[in-house]
């Protein structure tokens, strides 16, 4: 997967999602249908599916869906194999990264940003949002407002006019599915996308 047609998902998205009172077949064609209804392939930063999604204190019942999105093929974690291997898309990573991270902390990281890991400093969305802006996504899904704030600042510094990443939190994503008329998502299911748990 590559280009402006992919959106990223974060953590917080996908666990009210995965949260959501609905039999699996049904919940499993309804992601699926919001996807393609939003024009986009659905993906999930490696190291935010490895460290937040499946993290030993993440909801059984979260991780289990989130399993049965990968294993269905709706949603597609994304490696970091093809930007660690090369050495200029390695550098741009690290310098977004870093300079992202010191923007909103006011210090430098002091940790391998490509293995390790850190909670409670939006590592997360920043990881997702460095990878939008190397690999040309245009789409980052989240309910964290923080990521709008991130976004703004990557748009303005390293990604620019159609290139730009647009964020929406899952209320804006079923405003722009019904905008788009792509696919029709029942009046119900749309409000329960909606729904905060």
């Amino acid at each position: 997967m590559n280009g402006n047609d992919v959106a990223l998902i974060d953590n917080d998205f996908i666990q009210q999602l995965a949260g959501l009172n609905y039999e699996d077949e049904k919940w499993l064609k309804m992601l699926s249908a919001m996807f393609v209804g939003l024009g986009c392939k659905a993906g999930i930063h490696e190291l935010v599916y490895d460290n937040e999604m499946m993290d030993d204190g993440a909801p059984a019942r979260a991780k289990g869906r989130i399993h049965f999105l990968c294993d269905n093929q709706v949603v597609e974690i994304m490696p970091l194999d093809e930007i660690k291997n090369n050495i200029l898309k390695k550098k741009y990573y690290e310098m977004v990264f870093k300079e992202i991270y010191k923007e909103f902390h006011g210090d430098v990281i002091e940790i391998d940003i490509f293995n390790d890991w850190k909670k409670k400093c939006s590592l997360g969305e920043i990881h997702s949002l460095t990878m939008c802006a190397s690999e040309g996504y245009g789409i980052f899904l989240s309910d964290d407002h923080g990521s709008k704030k991130i976004a703004e600042v990557i748009n303005a510094r390293f990604v620019h006019g159609e290139k730009a990443i647009k964020v929406y939190d899952r209320k804006e994503a079923v405003d722009k599915l019904q905008q788009n008329d792509i696919v029709h998502i029942p009046k119900h299911e749309r409000k329960m996308i909606k729904r905060k748990n």
